[in-house]
């Protein structure tokens, strides 16, 4: 089989590659267009629980908790002791 080049071939060639190349681009933009916009919608998401946590803290500044396990029985502490004569 004996293939011929033509300048119509390669016109066609150059034009389809010329093709790919532009709607592969098109289509890198349009991805990371995307990805930005779910990068910023993160950013958002973030700043807006920093912004709620903040006016919590803000809201409890100065109040006292204290913080330990709480006892569920009323014994009190058990102290081991030995008893020393004289």
């Amino acid at each position: 089989m004996i293939v011929e080049a033509s300048i119509t071939g390669l016109f066609r060639t150059v034009v389809i590659i010329a093709a790919v190349l532009v709607v592969a681009r098109f289509l890198g933009k349009l991805l990371a267009e995307k990805r930005e916009m779910a990068a910023r919608e993160k950013f958002e998401k973030q700043k807006k629980d920093f912004e709620k946590t903040k006016k919590i803290v803000e809201k409890e500044k100065g109040k006292i908790r204290i913080l330990g396990k709480k006892s569920s029985s009323n014994e009190g502490e058990y102290v081991d002791f030995e008893e020393i004569k004289d």
